[in-house]
């Protein structure tokens, strides 16, 4: 199910219903540049891990390298590993991946992988 709404309002109701998240996709959000807007930015928000644990596995895409570095360096620093890597599939998700493609912006995503769960 594909779902577009606000990513505040959605993860609130997904975690008060207990709805499970295969894969979250967090295409271009507002990276909020100046350093007084921190807590806009997703891994900055006090509901930063609620999103790592509301999804098994979680991609971030961005055409922000800084942006997209914070936030594998804040997910691997809540226990989920993170990979940041320059985004080169030819498929686009979103309107603005399209964009910022065709305008030659380099684009950038971040994978969470799914947790390994081990039994005790």
């Amino acid at each position: 199910m594909l779902i577009h709404g606000d990513s505040v309002d959605l993860l609130l109701w997904c975690l008060g219903e207990s709805i499970p998240v295969a894969k979250l996709w967090l295409l271009y959000p507002n990276p909020w540049p100046k350093a007084v807007h921190l807590k806009r930015r997703w891994h900055g928000h006090g509901l930063f891990p609620q999103l790592l644990a509301l999804a098994s596995t979680l991609e971030l895409r961005t055409n922000w390298p800084i942006y997209a570095q914070e936030f594998a360096l804040a997910a691997t620093l809540c226990g989920r590993a993170a990979g940041c890597e320059e985004h080169m599939e030819a498929e686009d998700l979103s309107r603005f991946e399209a964009k910022y493609r065709a305008s030659g912006h380099a684009l950038s995503r971040v994978v969470v992988p799914e947790l390994t769960r081990t039994s005790p």
